[in-house]
């Protein structure tokens, strides 16, 4: 399975590829419709935390309790040492109950296009039991009507699939669409182009 690729060789050579960028990051905007539903005190997990530069920010501006889930073990330590007061945890959302608490907010970001397709039923299950009644699951992934797969750019041993991914927890009768924005990497708007369609979709997880 390309889970086991990811967590020996490619997690931390995503990190290794991108740490510089990230690190100088700037403009958090993508972030703002994450911001809004979070409250000062509340917990929130990052699903494919990297080394925390999204929960940092949000913590700052939010005075939440932030949690990052990282599969990198290079990602982590450079996280401890720059962000001591976020709680990292090395694995992958779908293996065990990595954490002893439950959140009022889960983000999986940028991930689920590199899972498993076998791995996903258990992926929504996890994900379930550690979001609080009445809390936020917000997904930010590739926006596709129809599932599409290709090669990963990165590691030929991965594929990529893109789909709608929010639409698995949409089934069932207890998570709402709050809102969806719409982006790319190429600007922050809807693209006519549907290989470059990105998307923001926060759910509500009823009482």
């Amino acid at each position: 399975m390309q889970k086991e690729v990811i967590i020996n060789s490619e997690s931390d050579a995503w990190f290794q590829r991108n740490k510089d960028v990230l690190i100088g990051r700037k403009d958090f905007s993508y972030l703002n419709q994450v911001l809004k539903y979070i409250n000062s005190g509340e917990k929130v997990l990052e699903i494919g935390s990297s080394f925390g530069y999204n929960l940092n920010f949000l913590v700052e501006k939010s005075g939440c309790h932030g949690y990052g889930l990282e599969p990198s073990g290079q990602a982590i330590t450079f996280g401890e040492e720059l962000y001591p007061d976020l709680v990292f945890k090395q694995g992958t959302i779908d293996s065990s109950d990595i954490f002893d608490t439950n959140f009022n907010h889960v983000i999986i970001g940028f991930c689920l296009y590199l899972v498993d397709v076998e791995l996903l039923p258990e992926i929504v299950f996890r994900v379930n039991k550690i979001l609080e009644k009445g809390g936020y699951l917000h997904i930010f992934d590739f926006d596709s009507k129809y599932p599409v797969e290709k090669d990963y750019a990165h590691d030929s041993r991965i594929r990529t699939r893109k789909m709608d991914y929010a639409s698995l927890f949409n089934a069932f009768p207890n998570y709402f669409t709050v809102e969806k924005k719409s982006w790319s990497h190429v600007e922050e708007k809807f693209h006519i182009n549907p290989n470059e369609r990105c998307s923001t979709t926060t759910l509500f997880k009823e009482f």
